[in-house]
């Protein structure tokens, strides 16, 4: 599997993990089989299974840190009202660039615009490209 299928999985994990009250309850294994278009399921390998679990462990155990992040760096907005796969998508990206710091930023980025333009509103790639500049700088 790519960094890139792996991204994909972590985005619609924590996605999901958005709509559930106690997300630290799901066991994370039942999350990570995830179908892909042509009805195969993916087998993650150990490197990625681990840079999955890493990330979506992350993002919940540093939500609030990230949050505070992310709302600092939006104009007119909050956290609370952006939508979730929006969200979901900006916690994954200041978390890999605040705390995996051997992915370049630039990187992490491109990769979160991708994944908005692929499952999400394209009109929403500016806002998060800038929020994550401000932060990868700071």
């Amino acid at each position: 599997m790519s960094r890139k299928t792996a991204r994909e999985m972590v985005l619609k994990t924590a996605f999901q993990l958005s709509f559930e009250a106690n997300p630290e309850k799901i066991p994370l294994e039942d999350l990570l089989e995830m179908e892909l278009e042509e009805g195969n399921l993916v087998q993650l390998k150990e490197p990625d299974k681990e840079y999955v679990n890493e990330i979506i462990d992350g993002i919940q155990r540093e939500k609030e840190y990230l949050d505070e992040q992310i709302n600092a760096h939006l104009v007119n907005w909050r956290m609370d009202r952006l939508n979730n796969l929006d969200a979901a998508v900006l916690r994954i990206a200041a978390y890999e660039i605040l705390f995996h710091k051997e992915t370049p930023r630039a990187v992490v980025i491109n990769e979160s615009l991708n994944l908005i333009a692929k499952f999400g509103d394209a009109g929403s790639t500016k806002y998060i490209n800038a929020v994550l500049d401000k932060i990868g700088h700071e």
